[in-house]
């Protein structure tokens, strides 16, 4: 692994100040994080994250969750089998009537009231639509409520087709949550992995180097940079591409 430059450690630390002092961040879950291969919840890594949670609302930033997960629960759920859209679907209608019910329980426990965004490509292309859903977004947090948010897979094939169209896909959530941040002006955008950082080409566990610091995004498009896993959808290079 090689060591940072000066320059670069300057320039992380100076990051993590301003991650401190943001007003409003969004903190995206990825498949991996929500849930463990087998399909079995991640019940622990879960709890952790939440508790991370509740202390930066405590210190006064807003919160915006962007999870994912709702396939994989669901297909442990009833036991559905391939990649047919239809079972897709519906294995995320019931996924995330379990996920929402795991945060809402893990959050009430601490006081904090949380609320549902299931969301597609269309409520930001459409004004009338984005405007509706960032007055949804300011009135939630003006109340102190943590809006979690998803894709609506029931209806959007557009992340869960196993072909999406180009440009069309959230990409396992790495998109939507960068237009959250976005459009709901939050000042830092917070994406949680089970990977220990950005690695070159062929990956951390064939002696890709940790990649510090992304200066240039598209030198990287050629680097082989590392595609979703077995049960995530997105991977570092939608996370870049976001």
């Amino acid at each position: 692994m090689r060591t940072m430059s000066s320059e670069l450690k300057k320039r992380a630390a100076a990051a993590r100040r301003a991650l401190g002092r943001a007003a409003r961040v969004v903190v995206k879950l990825g498949t991996n994080v929500v849930m463990h291969e087998s399909g079995a919840l991640a019940i622990g890594r879960l709890g952790a994250i939440i508790e991370d949670i509740v202390e930066v609302r405590r210190r006064g930033c807003q919160v915006i969750l962007v999870t994912s997960g709702a396939v994989g629960l669901g297909r442990s759920r009833i036991g559905a089998a391939g990649d047919v859209l239809p079972v897709k679907q519906a294995c995320a209608a019931v996924g995330q009537v379990l996920l929402m019910s795991v945060y809402e329980e893990a959050f009430r426990r601490f006081g904090i009231p949380v609320a549902q965004l299931l969301l597609t490509e269309e409520d930001f292309s459409s004004r009338t639509r984005y405007l509706n859903l960032r007055n949804t977004f300011s009135a939630l947090l003006a109340h102190g409520v943590l809006p979690i948010v998803n894709e609506n897979d029931p209806v959007s094939t557009a992340e869960i087709e196993v072909a999406p169209r180009a440009g069309r896909s959230f990409g396992d959530n790495d998109k939507l949550s960068a237009l959250v941040m976005s459009k709901m002006d939050a000042e830092a955008l917070v994406v949680l992995s089970n990977v220990s950082g950005l690695y070159a080409a062929p990956g951390p566990e064939k002696g890709g180097k940790l990649i510090d610091v992304v200066e240039d995004v598209d030198a990287l498009a050629g680097d082989g940079i590392g595609g979703a896993s077995a049960t995530g959808r997105g991977g570092m290079r939608t996370k870049l591409e976001s």
